[in-house]
């Protein structure tokens, strides 16, 4: 290499460019002459593939040999696309495939499908059809190709769905036949006899919804239900009225919710907590219960409610008044501590705790008793009277101690013994209301009724409560049917206390109206005190209410509040104030006559010199005042009587959950028409305004309520 370069150079000549550029000419000329021979290939495989459609065209179309100019010709203008000269062509060479094969390239479906049709290519004509979207025309041709699935599918494209279920009935395809034949008798308005289909086929959901069209209801319910569909079901009876019905299809459903809801319209009390408490909601359906006195299935439902659940505490208050009106004080207690166990000691549960100390103290508890009191203490409720109750608490545990040292039946009924003794002795004690059965000869209520014998002639027990026990009697005096009620000897342990009780029960027995309950009698007999008033035949408003559906419409509602608010307004005019408006004290009689019981009682108990009652009952329709244990004017009976027309219009109070106390005194009620939709805005806004948690934003008279609500 060396050597070639130095001889170029000595010879003045650069070899190597020229040795260069000879290379690349060579390399140049190669290339062009394999392009030549590529291009010379091609030209030569296209003239063969024409050759050989031609041959293959004139085997199949032997008559064609002859005419193979026309035919080069033919394949010349298909392979440059020019279809209607090939078309021509094809027609001149009298071959009917090869002009369909040439127009159908053109826009000419017509003649195209009729070429096909002539060649007996008759699925060839019919996918012509069904590209230009003539689905029924492109089923028939295609059953004259035999191709029925095809045709099924173009008669459905269609909408013939009556030829599209023939020919299924024709393969076999019965199922299939039955819902094509249900579509086209749907668009035909047989709703009936397309149901008849769907059932045949098993599809009771479109079964139910044609018999619905149909106008026969039942029949689609129970087609549903076979469907597996029982809440759909039981949704279409609830939206026909139907709710006899639909509540077992809802329990069928495991709807338990929509179940109870159901009952409640039907006023099946019972079940509708039955399946408040399979939904998990013992509480709601321990507090329907309760609220009707049914107190034993009440207290099944509470005692139901696992610690676990959130309303397991607000449980243990309810549990311990049914508790206690059932004498079962021990678990009272226990139930009422329930309540109170997570709760500090304050304003709106010292009554409990008290309630708690009396009923331990009257049982033979006076350590326990002295426990809740130190709860009070602790809390910031020394008063004089907490503070002398413990002390004296205090005294009596060291007989406490003793008598748990005796063990078993003896010292518990030694601690009885003692706890009565005491309460008797020191006269400032506060012995526990009786809660043995009247019947009994020994009970203070059998001494005071054997003593009124020769005034009334006493009938049967119609209840007993936290306050006392009531009796239906005749007056021999007067011919006449009453009520008397017992007072309980410890809700006023005090001389002073039953006096004030006695002139504020006369206060109160010198109303004289329409719709208030007449007091006729109050006095003392065996240290229980007693009054007697009118006799009402008729029902609680509270049951009225359950009787109605759960709640009452303006027509029905109106003409009671109208009652109850004069009655109200007669009161407030003679000085006298309720303070216990509930529906459990509102009677309607049989002549649809309203009448308020218990007027002015409550304060006669809740405000006598004493101090140490505690009002049993619900705090469900206190006002915010009462609650705060402030001075009461007329008006707090204005905000119990729109909890009241607030129960009537939804069916429950305006806090129905929760610390009810609370609620009272700080949380906004809710709309009424969040929980009955029907309601009128003006009725909402009366309602609204009759429960303000200030005084003077409510009405300010009970009358100005009736105007309000009539408007």
């Amino acid at each position: 290499m060396a050597y070639f370069s130095v001889l170029a150079t000595a010879g003045g000549v650069d070899w190597t460019l020229l040795a260069v550029a000879g290379g690349i000419l060579v390399v140049g000329t190669m290339g062009l002459v394999l392009v030549l021979r590529s291009r010379s290939r091609q030209e030569n495989s296209s003239q063969l593939r024409r050759e050989s459609l031609t041959q293959t065209r004139a085997r199949s179309n032997p008559e064609s040999l002859g005419n193979g100019g026309l035919r080069q010709k033919y394949d010349q203008a298909m392979y440059s696309k020019d279809y209607l000269r090939a078309a021509r062509l094809g027609h001149q060479l009298q071959d009917n495939r090869l002009y369909a094969e040439a127009i159908e390239h053109t826009d000419d479906l017509e003649r195209a499908v009729h070429a096909w049709v002539e060649c007996k290519e008759f699925e060839r004509a019919a996918i012509l059809i069904e590209k230009s979207g003539q689905f029924v025309k492109a089923a028939k041709m295609y059953l004259q190709a035999g191709r029925r699935q095809k045709a099924v599918k173009c008669f459905e494209k269609g909408g013939d769905w009556q030829r599209a279920a023939d020919v299924c009935r024709d393969i076999g395809d019965r199922k299939k036949a039955n819902t094509l034949e249900a579509r086209a008798l749907v668009e035909q308005g047989e709703h009936l006899e397309a149901a008849k289909r769907y059932i045949q086929n098993e599809n009771m959901v479109a079964a139910a919804e044609q018999l619905l069209k149909g106008g026969d209801i039942m029949k689609a319910v129970e087609a549903l239900r076979r469907g597996g569909q029982a809440l759909k079901a039981a949704e279409l009876l609830t939206e026909h009225g139907r709710d006899i019905d639909a509540g077992l299809l809802y329990e069928e459903a495991s709807a338990w919710v929509e179940a109870a809801d159901c009952y409640e319209k039907l006023g099946q009390h019972a079940d509708r907590e039955r399946c408040l408490l399979k939904a998990g909601k013992g509480y709601e359906a321990g507090r329907m219960a309760f609220e009707r006195g049914d107190l034993e299935r009440a207290l099944s439902f509470f005692e139901s409610i696992p610690p676990v659940d959130e309303r397991y505490f607000d449980a243990g208050l309810f549990r311990g008044q049914i508790y206690e009106r059932i004498g079962k004080l021990q678990e009272a207690a226990d139930a009422y501590n329930s309540f109170l166990q997570e709760r500090m000691a304050d304003e709106n549960n010292r009554v409990l705790f008290m309630r708690v100390a009396q009923i331990l103290e009257g049982i033979g508890r006076p350590r326990a008793a002295l426990s809740a009191l130190g709860r009070l203490l602790t809390g910031g409720f020394g008063t004089p009277d907490i503070t002398a109750w413990a002390s004296r608490l205090e005294d009596a545990s060291y007989d406490d101690d003793t008598t748990r040292a005796m063990g078993g039946d003896a010292a518990a009924e030694l601690n009885r013994e003692t706890a009565t003794a005491s309460a008797k002795d020191q006269g400032g004690g506060r012995e526990m209301p009786s809660v043995v059965m009247p019947h009994m000869q020994d009970s203070r209520e059998g001494r005071a009724v054997a003593a009124l014998s020769s005034r009334y002639r006493f009938g049967e027990c119609m209840g007993q409560g936290g306050n006392g026990i009531v009796y239906r009697a005749t007056d021999l005096a007067l011919d006449r049917d009453v009520v008397v009620k017992f007072l309980h000897q410890g809700l006023l342990p005090t001389d002073v206390a039953r006096q004030y009780f006695m002139r504020e029960a006369r206060t109160a027995g010198k109303l004289n109206h329409t719709n208030i309950v007449t007091i006729f009698d109050i006095g003392e007999e065996a240290d229980m005190l007693f009054y007697s008033m009118e006799l009402v035949d008729g029902q609680t408003l509270a049951d009225l209410i359950i009787d109605s559906g759960g709640h009452l419409t303006h027509a029905q509602a109106l003409p009671i509040a109208a009652s109850l608010c004069d009655a109200l307004q007669y009161a407030h005019d003679q000085q006298v104030i309720h303070r216990d408006i509930k529906p459990g004290n509102v009677m309607v009689n049989t002549k649809e006559q309203v009448k308020l019981l218990d007027f002015g009682l409550a304060k006669a108990l809740d405000e006598n010199p004493d101090k140490s009652v505690f009002l049993c009952g619900t705090p469900f329709y206190m006002s915010p005042e009462q609650i705060r244990r402030e001075f009461l004017d007329h008006r707090t009976d204005i905000y119990s009587l729109g909890c009241l027309l607030y129960v009537m219009y939804t069916g429950d109070v305006p806090f129905p959950d929760g610390n009810v106390f609370q609620h009272h005194q700080q949380t906004a009620p809710p709309d009424p028409r969040i929980r009955v939709p029907d309601i009128p805005a003006s009725v909402a806004k009366v309602l609204m305004k009759a429960i303000a948690k200030d005084r003077n934003q409510r009405f300010q008279q009970a009358g100005n309520v009736a105007s309000a609500l009539a408007e």
